[in-house]
């Protein structure tokens, strides 16, 4: 498979307000792995009701 067919598969699309439960799940992921590399991109207690404000 070449990486053309491969992106023909993949399709982007804005996320549902039934789905905060998945945008909040990747950001803490981003966000524990870019900690891992800098300490100061922890998130602070209580970030998720912040993230519900935003989105």
């Amino acid at each position: 498979m070449t990486s053309t067919t491969s992106m023909a598969a993949l399709a982007l699309r804005p996320a549902a307000a039934d789905e905060f439960w998945a945008v909040a799940r990747l950001f803490a992921a981003l966000h524990r792995f870019n900690a891992a590399l800098d300490p100061r991109f922890r998130l602070a207690e209580g970030w998720e009701p912040l993230l519900t404000i935003r989105l």
